[in-house]
Order: C-alpha cells, then structure tokens, then sequence
C-alpha cells in the first residue's frame, strides 16, 4: 500500500471503466501511535495502487467498516483518539462514489455511535450494524441502514449480556442469518469472547431477528477478517457458510499491546469455518484443514475482507498487523488457483490442456485406441456428464460444465483408458 496501514476499513466496486478494484479507507499507519490514524483512501485495480481523496471527517479514525450497496462504499462508524487520548465513537456514514472516484454526501447519522461492530450486507440492500463499542460500554443495538432510503432502523437488539455484545469481533451474512464470533467483552483487560452468534433475519420483516449462541474455544477470535463462502461441489463445505481468517486470541488495544499487560499481542495465521451448514453437528467452528498457505503470514487488526465476483471464491485481504506489531501494508489475493495436474501415466489418455474453459484435446498414449470408442465425462461426485462416440484423437468442448475436476473415460470392448481435466472460468 502507499502508506502501510491496519485497522482500515475494506471493499471492492468496480471503478468508472468496469474494473472490479479493491478499496482501503482510514487506519493507522506503522507508527501504532495517536498522530498515525489516518483518513487515507486508496484503491487497488489489480495491477497498482492509486490514492483517493481522504475520508471526509475531521480526525482520523480507526475501527470503521466499509460495505458496498449498489456500487456505492459506504463506510460507517469507527473511533478517534483525541489529544488527550480519550476515544470518541463516530455516528458518520461516509459514501464513495467508485465510478466518480468522489465523496458524496454523508448518509443518516448513525442513531448509536458505533466502532469495531460487525457489519454486514443482507440481500445486496441493507447494511446491518451489529454490537460495537459505543464511546463508554459495549451495545446490544442492531442498526440496520436502508442506502436506498438514507434511513436506520432499529433491529432486535442482541441479549444485553457479555455473551453477545463485543467489540472487535467478525462475521457475514449467509441467506437469512448473521454470524459473528469472538470479540472483547466488558470485564476486566477486556477478556476475549468464545461464542459464535447466530441470528435468523425474518425475511418478511429484515428488523426481526431471532438470536442464539454456542461457546466454542475456536470463535475466540479478536479483529479477525470474515467472508462468506459459496461453497464448492467438489469439497467437503457443498453449501454456503461464513470462515474467518487470522485476528488474534488476546485482545489489545490499537498500538498491537494487550489489554492484560502482557505486551505485544501475536496474530493468528489460521482459517476457521461455521460448521452448521455443512452439517458438522451444529453451530460452531472448526478449523479449515490444509490452510493457510506458507506465503501467507498471520495477521491481526483486519476490518473486513474483500469478496470478488467469480465462481472460484477468491478474497483479497488489505493491510492489517503482522508478528511484531508489524504494519507492512501488504494485499493478499486468496483463493485456490489450479494451475495443472499430474503427468499422465503409461497407458492414460494424454489431455491437453489440463486446466481449461472449454476445449481439449483427447489423445491415447497407445496406438491399439486409436480406434472408435466411446467417451465419457465424469465428475467428481461420479455422474456423467457427456457420452459420445469419438475416433481418437478428438476433440471435445466442456465450456458448458460448471468449474472443478473431471474425470475423462475412453472405453472400447472392455479396454479403459481415462485421465484428468479441470475446468475453469
């Protein structure tokens, strides 16, 4: 990044000429000190940097969250840290215009003044704002923000207990439920939340909201980034759920030095999933197996992290505190990129290419298939999903298939020959 940053709120929009981009707005700088809180806005267009014009608020700020409704940023909430080190919540709604690359108007003011809350988008229209801390004490409200009408309106507060208010904790949006876990709960040092929340949004009237919790050890995430997951056919979370990355299991206040006075707090480097809707025996969260990749180093003090539009579930995360109390403002694109696959053996089809968006080439090693024979496609849950007659070697076009692996059949009185393909998008 420009000016390395943590604590800075995040989303993606696409920019005036239709790229999807990735936005950073305010934080603090390396220092980790008062002076080092910015109102820096810049954007990523996944090739460079350029820089914004600053939030438009009067003092820097921290622990705001940004969330995009039709195409438009709105960035709420967040905290200043004035002269004399008294914190001051925000009540301002900031709205970026990506197209015009300007400030537009300030939204509704925020009824309760918000900072490290949860935030997140239901159905693409409404941005609900959920828990924080508000100047003196953690808050049960939930605050739900119309874009389209520049209006709040008040939601079924969380239970007024130090199960469910926190400040610093993280989650997202699934269908008609709001997760979110970890957090600081009131109490002495600020103690770290092991609870995974649940809330049921009420569709015919989105202010309805039937809330539950489940202490988990592995929800005891502070300022941790979440997302959703779409799921992937091909793994073990077939349908959508919310996981989390990094954060830390002590919480601290903005400088990276812990509440409890045991100094500089060390982040987490792992991958965490709600396991409801996998059907991992109910609410709770496990940790995601295989993750993260060695490249990726564990981070701490994230507001959010960036959702691309693709079939493939790729995230970008942007800035954030690494060991040591480290701000090197670094991006991180994330998401499981195929890029081949094993050499074929003696006697397999030879496919080329092995990673596509559509055609390929069927090749047998062996001169005895080239022959009429009968081809098949196959999934990965084994259905077949193309069967035709081909006089190897031939083409064939997959671009209708959904993204994953395939498992390509040559078959000719009672001989088999089969390889590997992957398609993409």
């Amino acid at each position: 990044m420009p000016v390395p940053l943590s604590n800075n709120a995040v989303a993606g929009a696409r920019d005036g000429s239709g790229a999807y981009c990735y936005y950073s707005f305010t934080g603090i700088d390396s220092t980790l000190v008062r002076s080092g809180i910015r109102l820096n806005a810049y954007k990523h267009d996944g090739t460079s940097w350029t820089s914004l014009p600053p939030v438009p608020d009067t003092l820097g700020k921290i622990a705001a969250a940004a969330s995009t409704v039709g195409n438009k940023i709105y960035v709420i909430g967040g905290y200043h840290v004035l002269a004399g080190g008294a914190e001051r919540s925000s009540d301002r709604v900031h709205v970026f215009d990506p197209q015009t690359e300007s400030w537009l108007a300030d939204g509704a003011a925020i009824p309760v003044p918000i900072d490290d809350h949860v935030q997140a988008v239901y159905r693409d229209s409404l941005i609900y704002v959920v828990t924080g801390w508000s100047n003196t004490t953690n808050v049960p409200n939930v605050q739900i923000y119309n874009p389209a009408l520049d209006q709040w309106e008040a939601g079924t507060p969380v239970p007024d207990d130090n199960q469910f208010k926190a400040f610093g904790a993280s989650g997202a949006i699934v269908g008609d439920t709001l997760y979110y876990a970890g957090g600081a709960r009131l109490g002495f040092d600020f103690p770290i939340a092991g609870y995974l929340r649940k809330g049921v949004i009420d569709p015919s009237d989105p202010t309805q909201i039937a809330w539950s919790v489940a202490e988990d050890s592995n929800a005891a995430l502070y300022r941790a980034a979440a997302s959703v997951d779409l799921g992937c056919p091909q793994a073990d979370n077939p349908l959508p759920n919310v996981f989390w990355f990094g954060g830390s299991a002590v919480t601290y206040n903005y400088n990276g030095v812990a509440y409890n006075g045991s100094g500089p707090v060390a982040p987490l480097q792992d991958f965490w999933v709600q396991s409801e809707l996998e059907g991992a025996g109910g609410d709770g969260i496990r940790l995601y197996d295989g993750f993260p990749p060695d490249d990726l180093p564990a981070l701490m003090d994230l507001r959010g992290m960036i959702k691309l539009p693709d079939p493939q579930d790729h995230y970008v995360l942007l800035g954030g505190m690494s060991e040591g109390r480290n701000v090197d403002g670094r991006g991180y694109l994330l998401g499981a990129f195929i890029v081949g696959l094993p050499d074929v053996q003696a006697g397999a089809l030879d496919i080329r290419p092995t990673v596509t968006r559509g055609p390929v080439q069927i090749r047998p090693e062996s001169i005895v298939a080239m022959a009429p024979a009968e081809l098949s496609v196959v999934d990965i849950h084994g259905r077949v999903v193309l069967r035709q007659q081909v006089s190897p070697p031939a083409n064939i076009d997959l671009s209708g298939q959904q993204p994953g692996i395939y498992h390509v059949v040559l078959a000719r009185d009672g001989q088999r020959w089969q390889g590997r393909v992957v398609v993409v998008r």
